[in-house]
Parts: structure tokens; sequence; C-alpha cells
């Protein structure tokens, strides 16, 4: 069950960075753009600190 819900954890983690790699590529792209912005600073900050919160439980799992 721990095993089970590390991996879980992993996997959310490895998603979250994929979201904030995709948030970075974009943010390089935008300048490009000319009308509608999408403010990633913000959506970065955001995803960062859900990983960080991610990893915490999880090392909270394993030293349980």
């Amino acid at each position: 069950e721990l095993e089970a819900a590390v991996l879980i954890l992993q996997r959310h983690i490895d998603l979250e960075q994929q979201v904030w790699k995709c948030l970075e590529n974009l943010k390089s792209v935008q300048s490009e753009w000319h009308g509608k912005s999408i403010d990633c600073t913000q959506k970065i900050i955001a995803s960062q600190g859900k990983i960080a919160r991610l990893r915490s439980r999880m090392l909270r799992c394993l030293t349980e």
C-alpha cells in the first residue's frame, strides 16, 4: 500500500514537472504573440509549489 502511494505521488510529480516545462516553453514563445497573453510566471510559480508539496508528501510517506 505504501509502495503504491509513493508510485502515485511520483507520477503526479512527473506530470507536474511536464506542465512546468510546457509553461516555460510557452513563456519563451509568448513574446512573439500579438494580442492575448497568458501570465505564465504565476502559473510556473504555482506549479513549482505543487511539486514541492508533492515531494514533501512523498518523503513523509517514506519516513513513516
